[in-house]
């Protein structure tokens, strides 16, 4: 019931669809914060930009199952976008998926790496802030992890060809 991306309260309220757009403009915010510095302040970074990266993936599959189409692609860029980025277009749902999938994947694979790269005191940090998993990063891919075989069974009804071979490898 925090907001924080994780809960379904807002589900029963009136205007889920647009919060969760607006709760997601971070997204862009902390990306461009990140792609901003260098050196070790970016190493630091960059770990919660995968981890606000990996909340955005989880809401926005959210989004298709209730939804089915949603606009996804040209979305998400904050001060970045153009005119007409304002109103995305809305994008196919197998597609929104396949990229969703894909993007969790390489989060599974990245997030340890990128903690091993932080500063020792930007991991105590990340520690501190971080209210679902303290900074675990075995826990946060396992929930990656899971979250992107929830998604492949639910698109193997529709295209088995793309799922299974990714089943089997999540």
């Amino acid at each position: 019931t925090t907001g924080n991306g994780f809960d379904d309260f807002p589900i029963t309220g009136q205007g889920y669809f647009e919060s969760s757009y607006t709760r997601l403009k971070t997204w862009e915010t902390i990306r461009n914060e990140v792609n901003s510095r260098s050196g070790q302040a970016k190493l630091d970074a960059d770990m919660y930009f995968k981890l606000v990266t990996l909340v955005k993936d989880y809401q926005s599959a959210k989004l298709v199952d209730l939804f089915n189409s949603i606009p996804y692609f040209n979305a998400f860029q904050g001060s970045n976008g153009t005119n007409e980025n304002w109103y995305p277009a809305y994008d196919d749902p197998k597609a929104v998926y396949e990229s969703i999938i894909t993007d969790l994947g390489n989060l599974t694979d990245s997030l340890s790496i990128a903690y091993h790269l932080m500063s020792s005191t930007a991991q105590q940090i990340l520690a501190q802030q971080d209210i679902v998993f303290k900074g675990d990063m075995t826990k946060w891919a396992e929930f990656a992890n899971a979250t992107r075989l929830k998604l492949l069974v639910r698109i193997a009804g529709v295209d088995a060809t793309f799922a299974k071979p990714l089943i089997q490898e999540t």
